[in-house]
């Protein structure tokens, strides 16, 4: 028999417990069906950390306690299986690339949907459309990318012009000058890249507990 599936990207929002009841009303009445989310809790901003401390969760109220206890939340899923029905998959991720996502898959194409809608209604409702804009293809990718980029240009060949004599630009030294310019640039533009993605992920978490 043929699964149906519905998955969409989430927006940026805030959390709390009563948004976590509502979204538990969603997956169905208490006792028909079992859960598991998986959070991390490392600081990794910057998600370059290969082995992320995480703790697995099974009950609500541990759940709720670690949520509250956490200064930064690194990631969340959290996964729901129905029995006899489908199972849900929904994601949250605050290092880069943040976002948020949910996967359904179930037996019935209408019950797909249904949850698909009731899921996407509750996370809508308490939406932060900046944040959301932020985290954007291109918003983002200038703040990581061109922005850096540009900066380190200006500074690197600033920095150039002033320290290295006319006659030296202007020698067969330029080749060396210009591979070395090009080296710093790309440093540079890497060390400023992690800063700005270190602040905007601290000032504007994808996900945040309030």
């Amino acid at each position: 028999m043929q699964d149906y599936t519905a998955k969409a990207l989430l927006p940026a929002c805030s959390l709390n417990e009563m948004i976590l009841r509502q979204l538990w009303v969603c997956f169905g009445q208490a006792g028909t069906f079992t859960w598991c989310a998986e959070i991390g809790t490392g600081g990794d901003r910057l998600g370059k950390d290969n082995d992320r401390p995480s703790q697995t969760i099974q009950d609500w109220q541990q759940m709720i306690t670690l949520l509250e206890q956490l200064a930064y939340i690194d990631y969340i899923v959290l996964t729901v299986e129905v029995p006899d029905s489908g199972t849900i998959a929904i994601v949250f991720c605050n290092y880069p690339p943040a976002g948020g996502s949910y996967v359904i898959t179930g037996k019935l194409e209408k019950w797909v949907h249904e949850k698909a809608e009731a899921i996407q209604h509750v996370f809508t409702a308490r939406q932060d459309e900046q944040t959301t804009r932020v985290y954007s293809k291109w918003v983002f990718g200038a703040i990581q990318t061109l922005l850096p980029l540009s900066i380190a240009f200006i500074v690197v060949i600033a920095a150039a012009v002033l320290l290295i004599p006319a006659e030296f630009r202007r020698s067969d030294f330029i080749w060396w000058i210009t591979a070395g310019t090009v080296v710093l640039t790309l440093r540079l533009a890497y060390s400023i890249s992690d800063q700005l993605i270190l602040y905007i992920v601290k000032k504007f978490p994808y996900v945040r507990w309030q």
